[in-house]
């Protein structure tokens, strides 16, 4: 591991030790609440966010494969669309295209 990346690492442990009842209590409280998906403590989050980065709203996601979904959405890609995609090890671009719409893959 390359010594950036492990003092990195490091600096997120301690973070994470100074926090660790804060984040444990918030943890639990939404795990008791059953309040998952779409849920106060999701509404309460994207509103910190986007005072955070100074936006007027701000949407989460699931991972990495839903916000590429969402994107597409907000540019109107409709699923009887074609899209290009490059091919890739990775699996997330195939993935949402498979589920949103054909593909066609350059390979670069």
């Amino acid at each position: 591991m390359k010594r950036e990346t492990r003092d990195g690492v490091q600096r997120l442990k301690a973070a994470v030790q100074t926090k660790k009842d804060e984040i444990d209590s918030a943890i639990e409280t939404v795990l008791l609440k059953e309040n998952f998906i779409g849920g106060g403590k999701v509404g309460q989050l994207e509103e910190e966010l986007a005072r955070y980065v100074s936006i007027r709203h701000c949407i989460s996601s699931a991972n990495g494969t839903d916000a590429l979904m969402l994107v597409l959405m907000a540019w109107g890609v409709a699923r009887e669309m074609r899209s290009l995609c490059p091919t890739s090890p990775f699996f997330p671009p195939p993935r949402w295209s498979h589920f949103y719409g054909p593909t066609r893959y350059l390979s670069i």
